[in-house]
């Protein structure tokens, strides 16, 4: 179970005692706990990606990890003493959704990573084994417990800050510029700087960083309705019992290899958890099946159910690439 502490803007304050993910926690297997490695007597757990030693005298072993952290980059473990039979157990962060992976000595490992998890690597270890470990960053957001609509972006496992001085929630709104891929950098854009961005004319930057500028951490997510690109439905994005909205699960679905895929096939699914008004379902129900799915007419038009209702727009609803704006 990882540890939560609070974080709070500077001089005012946006939202108080909400628990935020910090970048340097984790659970801790193992009856030895260390604050980075702990170990249950044939295994070696790395938890922390951060510049550390680790002496570990039972098996005479000395292990360097190197780390540009927080910057992204290769993550380094150096078996500088000892070796032997041993199980190297490594955490994969539950925000590693870009990708995880791992080489020995310069070898890329088979392994399956699933994020949230650990993998492990068991053999004969020997003095100068090098492990390499690399995942990229991605912009995510988080969503607080006690009300989803107020929520946290992350590069990573960096929280980011938006730089304002109002004292009131910033209210974000990103299904807009969505393109096919259903990335959030296709809304929140690098500022030139390492590690900060801009979105809604604001500066986000990392949390760690620190100056003397006033910050939200939190922000209040305003996606009122359902929207294709820049192409508005009209529809309102209702949310379910669960908090999230229609656009949410819709969008939980990317990446999109074409438009027709994304209308076709994407669309009418996440519509199964509400009922035909696009009212939330009551809890342990589902809405009644649609009586028929898009149609695409002569004029090549699509037509799309949303919460039973049709909705009638142009050919190409989503852009297909991050590099082309989103078209109606």
């Amino acid at each position: 179970m990882t540890t939560a502490p609070t974080h709070r803007t500077r001089e005012h304050r946006s939202r108080e005692h909400v628990p935020t993910p910090h970048p340097a926690t984790a659970v801790e297997p193992g009856h030895r706990r260390g604050r980075r490695r702990p170990t249950d007597g044939g295994a070696l757990y790395v938890n922390l990606y951060l510049a550390s030693t680790l002496r570990w005298p039972e098996r005479g072993l000395v292990v360097e990890q190197t780390s540009t952290y927080p910057a992204e980059g290769v993550r380094t473990l150096v078996f500088r003493e000892g070796g032997g039979r041993l199980d190297l157990r490594l955490r994969v962060p539950s925000w590693a959704t870009a990708g995880f992976t791992v080489t020995v000595n310069g070898v890329r490992q088979p392994v399956e990573a699933v994020p949230g998890s650990y993998l492990s690597l068991s053999r004969e270890w020997r003095r100068g084994d090098r492990v390499g470990i690399s995942a990229p960053y991605r912009l995510r957001v988080e969503r607080t417990p006690d009300d989803p609509m107020v929520q946290s972006v992350f590069f990573g496992p960096l929280l980011l800050v938006a730089q304002s001085a109002e004292a009131g929630f910033r209210g974000f709104s990103f299904y807009e510029d969505f393109t096919l891929r259903g990335d959030l950098a296709d809304a929140v854009r690098p500022e030139g700087r390492p590690l900060h961005f801009t979105t809604h004319g604001l500066t986000l930057a990392p949390f760690f960083a620190g100056n003397d500028l006033r910050y939200h951490a939190y922000f209040r997510r305003s996606e009122p309705v359902v929207v294709f690109g820049t192409a508005g439905s009209g529809v309102p994005n209702r949310s379910r019992g669960d908090g999230l909205t229609f656009l949410d699960v819709l969008w939980a679905r990317a990446p999109f290899a074409t438009s027709e895929a994304f209308v076709g096939r994407c669309v009418p699914s996440p519509t199964a958890g509400w009922p035909r008004d696009g009212s939330p379902a009551p809890s342990g129900t589902r809405s009644s099946p649609r009586p028929s799915g898009p149609v695409f007419g002569a004029d090549r038009a699509r037509r799309v159910d949303v919460y039973g209702a049709r909705w009638v727009h142009g050919s190409a609803p989503i852009a297909s690439s991050s590099s082309a704006p989103p078209t109606p």
